[in-house]
């Protein structure tokens, strides 16, 4: 499993990302800002877990012989674990990322048209940044800096 560093990175890149299509004149890739929020999400969570005495989701799940995906796994710690805004923003994430990954919207459009401007904008402004400050709040160690991941 990756160390705490290693997701930290992970998670900066992926919310740069997430921030740079967003901030497009024209925002053509509203699936894919939804998309790339939430593994920056995902990453910031996995490294909180790496500080504490939790264990990974993938590691509770091989370790434990679970049924549950990693990712309800993963969710059901952040919902146990964290404050009932960052459960919100973690669960708005998943559910936005499956319906724009797996197209479950009822099928009844496109992801790139289901979502409009103001939901990639909540994914990033709203979901992703109540994540970065729950964890920057509550981590005893240090905070979730951008200067970390480029040394």
């Amino acid at each position: 499993m990756a160390a705490e560093k290693e997701h930290l990175k992970q998670a900066w890149h992926n919310t740069i990302l997430s921030k740079e299509l967003s901030d497009q004149k024209q925002v053509h890739y509203r699936d894919w800002i939804i998309t790339v929020s939430f593994y920056a999400a995902l990453h910031f969570v996995e490294a909180w877990l790496s500080t504490t005495e939790m264990v990974s989701a993938v590691k509770y799940k091989n370790s434990n012989n679970v049924k549950k995906s990693i990712h309800k796994i993963r969710s059901d710690l952040v919902k146990k674990n964290t404050d009932r805004r960052t459960a919100h923003s973690y669960k708005q994430l998943y559910t936005m990322s499956m319906q724009s990954r797996y197209l479950m919207n009822n099928g009844a459009i496109a992801a790139y048209n289901y979502f409009d401007n103001s939901d990639a904008e909540r994914a990033v402004s709203d979901y992703l940044v109540d994540i970065i400050s729950y964890f920057n709040d509550n981590d005893s160690q240090d905070e979730f800096e951008i200067s970390d991941i480029l040394n």
